[in-house]
């Protein structure tokens, strides 16, 4: 695929897919005890406040939501790895059936062993023992029960890396999970190489910024057809992950548009203005910039990252 039709098929993707999750971003609100428009829109037509200077905001889900979380956290995860690799589950079984093979030969020679001595010393016919399957079926049932493949000890010694790996720090990120299901009913995680390509790395993405195209024939949604992830970087964050890869050009339009917007570390606090009206100052001149006052002349709210109006 060349670069211009994958970009092409990029863009598709964020246009079809990405959209304002609202219900679930009021939902993160209420947790945090953040008010937004709608909220303040409430108060102002039921109790004319207007935009007040000063406002407090109980969450009474964000304790209960806590609890849960530190509940869940308390017990020992129960992680389990599951093998749908047909050629995997082939060779388990093969391992498993020579390990029978193995011990059942092992019973039968010590058994013949035995046998013949009985022949050749008291000269007696050989029998039919029902001993001898009631047995070898104990073995082979002993064998299926306690049976471990090498590929069972391999992803057992996986699962201890996982547990107890700072790197990974799977306790946080479970934390970070069921946060996110106990607030908006879902939550995503992802897993790939880390940058040195000698382990694995565990990214917890937020919901509200991750936009999934479910496939109908699969349950899960490593199958999904499409996806789009949303981040909110840096130029420092962008340059550190993919500076190898970007171009000097790149690298300079990077530069160059960060150059051309805010800062998110300032100390500027940016606001949205709802209404473009003329606003009448003291000395008979209108300006369309809020003046100083509690509504700064007009009605405003603040600017939140996923609003790119200014």
């Amino acid at each position: 695929m060349n670069k211009k039709l994958e970009i092409e098929k990029i863009n598709s993707c964020i246009s079809e897919l990405v959209y304002d999750k609202t219900a679930l971003r009021k939902a993160y609100n209420y947790y945090h005890g953040k008010r937004d428009a709608d909220q303040f829109k409430y108060l102002e037509d039921n109790f004319g406040i207007g935009v007040p200077t000063s406002i407090s905001f109980t969450p009474l889900m964000k304790k209960h939501i806590d609890v849960l979380v530190g509940e869940y956290l308390e017990l020992e995860p129960d992680m389990q790895v599951t093998c749908k690799d047909d050629e995997t589950v082939s060779k388990i079984q093969r391992d498993k059936q020579l390990k029978i093979d193995a011990e059942v030969y092992t019973f039968l020679k010590k058994y013949l062993n035995h046998a013949l001595i009985d022949i050749l010393m008291d000269s007696k016919e050989p029998v039919n023992d029902p001993f001898i399957e009631k047995e070898l079926q104990r073995i082979k049932a002993d064998v299926e029960n306690s049976f471990e493949s090498e590929y069972e000890i391999a992803a057992q010694n996986i699962i201890q890396y996982i547990k107890h790996s700072r790197e990974l720090d799977v306790r946080n990120k479970l934390r970070e999970m069921l946060t996110d299901l106990l607030i908006g009913g879902i939550c995503y995680y992802r897993t790939k190489p880390s940058g040195s390509k000698d382990n694995l790395r565990l990214d917890v993405l937020n919901p509200i910024d991750t936009f999934v195209e479910r496939n109908p024939s699969s349950f899960f949604l490593n199958k999904s057809r499409r996806a789009v992830i949303r981040r909110w970087m840096t130029k420092d964050e962008i340059l550190e992950e993919f500076g190898e890869d970007l171009t000097d050009a790149a690298i300079n339009k990077v530069d160059s548009y960060f150059s051309s917007v805010r800062e998110g570390s300032t100390l500027n606090d940016y606001v949205v203005v709802n209404s473009n009206m003329d606003t009448l100052l003291d000395d008979g001149t209108t300006t369309k910039h809020p003046t100083p006052g509690i509504l700064a002349g007009l009605e405003v709210h603040p600017l939140y990252p996923y609003n790119t109006d200014e």
